[in-house]
């Protein structure tokens, strides 16, 4: 358990670096804006989280490693939420039927967002998966 943990967190770590690669042209900016419908049906705005840490982590149900790193994801939501973490997790698939599927299996306990039309994700410069 404990190599799988590692491993994981070694995923979630060059994510996070590749992501940092990929949006080093932002850097220094402020976060752009965005609203996107939630799972909960309401919608969530970014500006909401002001002055809070928060991740955005976009995912897609096709790649195999998105998948691979929502349990970890959602462990350091529940350990870190009550210090002021917060993990927004983009959803750009074209069926968010199937991200409701995939969220409820997993037990996913943090907000995710449906980017149906892909505009959160070009404003995010997102490339590829993951």
């Amino acid at each position: 358990m404990k190599r799988l943990k590692t491993s994981l967190l070694g995923i979630l770590l060059g994510i996070i670096a590749t992501s940092s690669l990929a949006a080093s042209d932002l850097a220094g900016q402020m976060a752009p804006d965005f609203a996107l419908r939630s799972s909960t049906g309401e919608n969530l705005r970014l500006s909401e989280y002001r002055g809070d840490v928060v991740m955005i982590n976009f995912w897609a149900t096709w790649c195999g490693p998105c998948r691979q790193e929502m349990p970890l994801l959602n462990e350091l939501f529940n350990r870190y939420q009550r210090v002021g973490f917060n993990l927004l997790g983009v959803n750009i698939d074209d069926d968010s039927r199937r991200a409701m599927q995939m969220i409820e299996d997993l037990g996913v306990s943090f907000p995710i967002l449906f980017d149906v039309t892909k505009e959160v994700s070009k404003l995010y410069q997102v490339e590829a998966m993951p």
